[in-house]
């Protein structure tokens, strides 16, 4: 008799879409660590559009097939029409159809611009309490945090999208395809899709719809992810960012604890970066960040 298939726990999300070459080249670091850092019952799920630029990522990541084989990451393709619809990350982030194929009720929201430090004596089930907890933020009084890394429920994400739907009036004669058209339209002046599922799910909780919505504050937040300038907290679980305000030595220290992080920093590949006495000119000029903008069109 064939085995049941094993429940998933939760799952890690992320969308690769037609980003440039050079940014893809980290696609197999960032997944790897993502599924080294979530429970054991855990899937990363990959949403691409199997086309173009989308499908080069993933082909030219051969470690990421190796995950799919091992069960550890599960590829979705986004439908024609939806892709069709909704070209940017923030708007197909507040795309129902993704969420109803987001294959667990925990969801770990990640991207390319954040990175989780192994070293953290934290573990994600210290925040799975929280129905959505990303890194600190000044909007809404430091209530849920960024989504660039977030903790989420994948339930509470549909409800706040039919319930923004709730709002749009159309006669009752309308047909479907009509208020499909409605909805489209509607949801393209959403935003930012981070502040806009914070936005209703706490107009939600004042309406008395979510009584017992559980929100990080900004002191929570802060123990989750660090960003921007703020490293509120050694111990940190995730980064989102590069940190640029930090001073050196606060960097320095922190490196200790995360050095994941430095896969967001150039490459220094060149030999007279390396040995006992590395020559900095050399190095310096080997850098493509520290190269004039003209050269370094294309990004680094």
């Amino acid at each position: 008799n064939a085995s049941a298939p094993t429940p998933i726990g939760g799952v890690a999300m992320t969308l690769l879409l037609h980003s440039p070459t050079w940014f893809q080249r980290r696609y197999t670091f960032m997944i790897e660590n993502v599924a080294h850092n979530v429970p054991a019952d855990w899937v990363v799920q990959i949403f691409h559009t199997n086309t173009g630029q989308s499908l080069k990522g993933l082909q030219i990541n051969r470690g990421i097939a190796r995950l799919v084989e091992r069960g550890k990451v599960v590829l979705t393709t986004i439908p024609p029409e939806v892709w069709r619809a909704k070209r940017k990350r923030y708007e197909l982030m507040t795309e129902r159809w993704i969420w109803d194929s987001v294959l667990a009720e925990q969801v770990l929201v990640f991207g390319g611009s954040s990175i989780i430090c192994s070293n953290s004596p934290r573990r994600l089930a210290h925040f799975a309490h929280f129905d959505y907890i990303g890194p600190p933020w000044g909007a809404f009084g430091g209530r849920g945090g960024e989504g660039g890394i977030s903790l989420r429920r994948r339930s509470l994400m549909l409800r706040a999208i039919d319930y923004e739907f709730s709002k749009l009036r159309l006669p009752a004669s309308a047909s479907a395809a009509q208020l499909k058209e409605r909805q489209l339209v509607a949801a393209k002046g959403w935003g930012q899709e981070d502040r806009f599922f914070i936005s209703r799910l706490i107009e939600m909780q004042k309406a008395g719809l979510l009584p017992s919505l559980r929100l990080a504050d900004r002191n929570d937040s802060s123990f989750f992810a660090a960003t921007g300038a703020q490293l509120l907290d050694q111990a940190v679980w995730a980064v989102s960012g590069t940190l640029p305000g930090l001073a050196f030595e606060t960097r320095d220290r922190f490196l200790a604890l995360c050095p994941e992080m430095k896969i967001f920093f150039p490459a220094l590949h060149d030999p007279h970066c390396f040995g006992a006495q590395p020559q900095s000119e050399q190095c310096a000029a080997s850098v493509c960040a520290l190269k004039p903008k003209t050269v370094r069109k294309g990004g680094c």
